[in-house]
């Protein structure tokens, strides 16, 4: 809207006025009104003046086109949850427990706009998103992102969790192919209320996301210690001697595992 106090953007949670020039004055924004927001209704008003102005880097750069839609926050730890399955809106706020419902229906939204996820009924006629053919090839992106990023690890934060999907990602990124060869190796990890399941054999990895264990050579949790043992924070041994790590299954496999998965540090 524009009017004698200016240029007005305004969203179901803020109203952005900026003012207009006035002699030497310089235009700019004059007020944002979110009075009353706690932090989460902050976050989705910015979410949602976001989708409305839409960012630009103003470079004709395929970067920049890239990071239109993948730099803007959650973009792409929603496409790291649809790498390991699609999922619908509940699922997806399951996986990433801190995001606003109103900023996953923004990002799901400009994500589906520019063709990366698509998305289909499910039960009950609930939206289930999955990543397009042109979202998959974001698959190797992530995982080498990931690999990259265990460099920045360090400690977890008082306030972080660990997801069965976050598992999955430093899963992969962990995983040494050239010290597959020739084994085959089934570890259940369990998360929260679901279980990671990893499959080695013929020198490739499989991940997946389970209810429960089944078929699993070894069942080794909790999850912050099995990534201490993936950064290699403390070894098998200790792991063990200490009990920071439970097993189930033959402990001789372990030094095995960790042979298979380790992140550069």
């Amino acid at each position: 809207m524009v009017d004698e106090r200016g240029v007005t953007i305004a969203g179901n949670r803020f109203e952005l006025t900026t003012t207009r020039p006035s002699g030497e004055a310089q235009s700019g924004v004059d007020d944002l009104m979110t009075e009353g927001l706690t932090s989460d209704q902050l976050e989705s008003a910015l979410s949602e003046l976001e989708a409305i102005t839409r960012r630009s880097y103003a470079q004709f750069c395929v970067m920049a086109r890239a990071l239109e839609i993948l730099g803007e926050r959650w973009g792409l730890m929603i496409v790291r949850n649809l790498l390991v399955a699609p999922k619908s809106e509940a699922d997806l706020r399951l996986g990433l427990p801190r995001i606003p419902a109103e900023a996953l229906a923004a990002r799901l939204r400009e994500l589906e706009r520019t063709g990366v996820v698509w998305s289909v009924p499910g039960a009950d006629d609930e939206l289930v998103y999955q990543l397009t053919e042109y979202g998959q090839e974001l698959d190797e992106i992530v995982v080498r992102l990931g690999r990259w990023g265990a460099r920045l690890l360090g400690a977890a934060r008082p306030d972080e969790v660990i997801t069965a999907e976050s598992m999955v990602t430093a899963l992969r990124a962990a995983f040494r192919p050239e010290a597959a060869a020739g084994v085959t190796l089934g570890v259940d990890i369990p998360v929260g209320a679901e279980v990671v399941r990893v499959r080695v054999y013929g020198g490739l990895l499989d991940t997946s996301v389970d209810s429960e264990s089944t078929g699993a050579d070894l069942v080794i949790g909790p999850e912050l210690p099995v990534m201490h043992l993936l950064s290699g924070e403390f070894g098998p041994d200790e792991a063990v001697a200490t009990g920071s790590v439970r097993v189930a299954g033959d402990p001789a496999l372990l030094d095995v595992f960790v042979r298979l998965f380790r992140l550069p540090g």
